[in-house]
């Protein structure tokens, strides 16, 4: 750190000084999640959504614990692509603070903000990951079930745009079929404005507005359901952008 420097838009690259080690760093549009060895969530950033989880709707450049139900939590992993944030558990339970206009957060509070993380009864089983966009949400459960809410182009089709509960799309349109009985999704990532999904067979699936390309399919069409990526490798990750995205993969054997 530097005495009376002037970070906003600094095009230098500070240390930020943090209690102890940090895993996990998640950025969201205006603000930083941070996960320490230990399982705490520490933010700094632009708080006036709550997305900041510290009590309060203040901006504050400095990593402070996130208050509320995950203190005293393992928490694994953090997301947050807009200033809607969801933690998850080493037990496999969610939490979510910020931004809830478009009901993202609609399980625990009929406000459009909340300031601290509360544990939200997804009721779909233990969770391995998940995912916040601008306005959806999504959740991988053990069994490799995605479920979603929040608003927009949900991957269940026109019927579908706004869920407060968490809806579960078919497996099938991850590649579950008699020929591939054993395929289960395991990840799941989100831009703005479009969500994506990993199988354990390493196929890349995608849904949302697809402004430039952005879901991988050869055209520019807004999806409502999710649509396999055509590549010619195992994926292995993916991430998305505002609107771009990049795949990990390794070659087939």
């Amino acid at each position: 750190m530097i005495e009376n420097e002037q970070y906003a838009g600094s095009d230098t690259v500070h240390r930020v000084e943090v209690d102890e080690p940090v895993r996990e760093v998640a950025c969201g549009q205006d603000h930083t999640l941070l996960v320490t060895e230990s399982g705490r969530v520490l933010s700094c950033g632009w708080g006036a959504d709550g997305q900041t989880g510290r009590g309060d709707f203040n901006a504050s450049w400095q990593p402070r614990p996130v208050v509320g139900d995950v203190e005293g939590e393992v928490i694994v992993q953090v997301v947050g692509a807009a200033d809607c944030a969801l933690a998850l558990s080493a037990s496999g339970e969610v939490f979510g603070w910020g931004n809830s206009e478009y009901g993202q957060l609609g399980l625990v509070t009929d406000e459009p903000q909340l300031s601290v993380a509360r544990r939200l009864p997804l009721s779909i089983g233990l969770v391995r990951d998940i995912a916040s966009a601008g306005t959806m949400c999504a959740a991988v459960t053990e069994a490799g079930e995605v479920h979603v809410w929040g608003y927009g182009l949900l991957g269940k089709g026109p019927e579908l745009e706004t869920a407060t509960t968490p809806a579960q799309i078919p497996p099938a349109l991850f590649g579950r079929n008699a020929f591939s009985p054993e395929s289960r999704a395991v990840s799941v990532t989100a831009g703005l404005y479009h969500l994506a999904v990993t199988t354990n067979t390493g196929d890349l699936f995608t849904w949302g507005h697809n402004q430039q390309g952005t879901l991988g399919l050869g055209h520019t069409e807004d999806r409502l359901f999710p649509l396999r990526v055509s590549i010619p490798a195992k994926v292995t990750k993916a991430a998305c952008g505002v609107d771009h995205m990049v795949a990990l993969c390794r070659e087939h054997f």
